[in-house]
């Protein structure tokens, strides 16, 4: 399913379908390319229509609407699930950022299996503002360093607490530009070195653009330095 993120970056407000008839279909997208994007809603679609797309800049106000006409195909294996293909360009700067993300969402899915070494020596490199981060949970909170990180989650060393597996936690990052909240599940919490304890957590889809940003960019820089 495309991320709360995903619509924030395009300054998607609204996305529906509307038949030649006038009918309007509210659409959830599963994934969106600049040909074409897979949707699930809750009317039949006919086979031709307009997807309209409704956009509002968070900074100036300023609000557009797209319209392309599409093509419609139904997946009959899935309950209501449709791809659209685009019979009209994107508008040039939507197409761009669109590529962007994209090329984000591609590199991470490339690099699903990398876990990095950060810890106290590289956290800078990462991106981070600091080396101590918060770990958030239902009892508190502790300070934690990111020993190693991937896409899908991160190993932690913090304090002891009442961090047990199998709780909801949220890493909160302060990287130089942003500061993220990456909501998780504790897998496995285990005794370390003088008193202090690992915790890793596996972040909930759909995962954080940013976050898979920052591990593509540094695991880009790592490759770069062994040549």
């Amino acid at each position: 399913m495309v991320s709360k993120e995903f619509f924030e970056r395009l300054n998607i407000k609204n996305i529906y379908f509307r038949s030649f008839g006038g009918i309007t279909t509210i659409l959830r997208p599963e994934n969106f390319t600049t040909e074409k994007t897979t949707v699930v809603c809750g009317n039949e679609l006919p086979e031709k229509g307009i997807l309209t797309i409704d956009t509002e800049n968070k900074t100036s106000l300023q609000k557009s609407r797209i319209e392309i006409f599409v093509s419609v195909i139904k997946d009959f294996s899935m309950n209501n699930s449709y791809t659209l293909f685009f019979e009209d360009p994107l508008p040039q700067d939507f197409e761009k950022e669109l590529t962007i993300i994209n090329d984000i969402l591609r590199k991470s899915d490339s690099r699903r299996e990398f876990r990095y070494d950060i810890g106290m020596n590289n956290w800078n490199t990462f991106g981070l503002a600091r080396p101590d981060l918060n770990l958030l949970f239902a009892n508190g909170a502790i300070k934690c360093i990111i020993s190693n990180a991937s896409i899908h989650g991160a190993m932690l060393t913090g304090n002891r607490s009442m961090i047990k597996i199998g709780d909801k936690a949220s890493l909160i990052c302060d990287f130089e530009k942003e500061k993220l909240k990456l909501p998780g599940i504790v897998i496995s919490a285990e005794s370390a070195v003088s008193g202090y304890f690992r915790y890793s957590l596996r972040f909930l889809e759909p995962l954080s653009l940013s976050w898979c940003n920052h591990i593509v960019e540094y695991g880009d820089y790592l490759e770069n330095q062994l040549y």
